[in-house]
Order: C-alpha cells, then sequence, then structure tokens
C-alpha cells in the first residue's frame, strides 16, 4: 500500500482515501552480516483527493526502480544468528520513478514525468525457515514538489509505502 501526502490535500487527508497499491520485485545481496544492497522494481497505483476541482479521486500510475543499502541492525546490537527468528533493518536509497499521466488534466502541469525519489525506511524480517522470511516493510519517499502538480507551501512531497513480503535465499 502507499500513500500520498501533499500539498493541497491536508483539508480532506485521509489514510484510505490517499491510499494506493503497490507491487515488485527485490533482489538483494549480503556484502556483509550487517551490510547488504537491495535493487528494486516496482509497480505503483497512486490516489489522492484532488481539492482544487472538487473532492475527485486523483489517479495515476507509477513505475519505479531503486537501489537501497541496508543495515541490518539485529546484527549490530547483538551477533550474527543465523537461526534468530527476527531480524531488524533499516534502509536508505535513491531511485527513478516514472509517472505516467493521470484521469485529471491538472497533471498536464507537471514539468516532467521522471522523478527521482530520496527513500529511507525500516523493516522487520521474520523467519519461517532457513530459506523464507516473512518481511514487513515501512518506507518514505521524498519527492521534488511537483509531484502531485502542487507547487506551493512544503518543497517536497512525502509518499509513504508500507508493504509486506517474502523473501526466499539460497544458501548453496
Amino acid at each position: 500500500m502507499n500513500n500520498v501526502t501533499a500539498e493541497g490535500a491536508y483539508d480532506a487527508y485521509s489514510p484510505f482515501e490517499s491510499a494506493g497499491m503497490v507491487g515488485g520485485f527485490h533482489l538483494g545481496y549480503d556484502f556483509f552480516p550487517i551490510l547488504g544492497l537491495k535493487a528494486s522494481v516496482d509497480f505503483q497505483r497512486f490516489r489522492y483527493p484532488e481539492t482544487r476541482q472538487g473532492m475527485n479521486s486523483l489517479l495515476f500510475n507509477g513505475v519505479g526502480l531503486s537501489v537501497d543499502a541496508m543495515l541490518n541492525l539485529s546484527n549490530i546490537l547483538t551477533y550474527y544468528n543465523l537461526d534468530r527468528r527476527i531480524d531488524f533493518l533499516v534502509f536508505a536509497g535513491v531511485g527513478t520513478l516514472y509517472r505516467s499521466p493521470s484521469n485529471d488534466q491538472t497533471l498536464a502541469v507537471m514539468e516532467s514525468d521522471m522523478l527521482i525519489p530520496l527513500r529511507l525506511g525500516a523493516q522487520i524480517d521474520y523467519r519461517v525457515n532457513r530459506s523464507l522470511d516473512i518481511n514487513l516493510n515501512a518506507m518514505l519517499n521524498v519527492l521534488d514538489d511537483n509531484f502531485n502538480a502542487y507547487i506551493i507551501g512544503f518543497k517536497y512531497d512525502l509518499a509513504p509505502k508500507l508493504s509486506l513480503g517474502i523473501s526466499y535465499r539460497d544458501w548453496e
């Protein structure tokens, strides 16, 4: 689930009315027990209330590519343990986001359909077995102010994202 928090939507902001969907594929590599790298491709559907022309939902799609540095806090604060059930990770990265045209002409004033988001987040991994983890991921994407065609007030638009996934590890 993704969410858009941007100028102009605050009067009627609702996490449910501003929620979209996201799905993606991620490929990671651990260089050390505490440091890894993750490459991602995400397919997203954004939605938020458009307050300039009534209360219609503004809808548009996005495809994103990103790279994140992953830091395993569990291995830093305790010790490396392959049998640990729960791991806590933090990450930071950068990506590209292609935004498609929307169902509303207000997005026609956008200067570019390509954006460079900065990403910050945290992840909890629950180990089912040595090869399979369940992941809960909370992320904040910081985007250019023109993400939603509003260029007022706060210099950036924020797009939080919450996702649930699985990870498979090949230990051989």
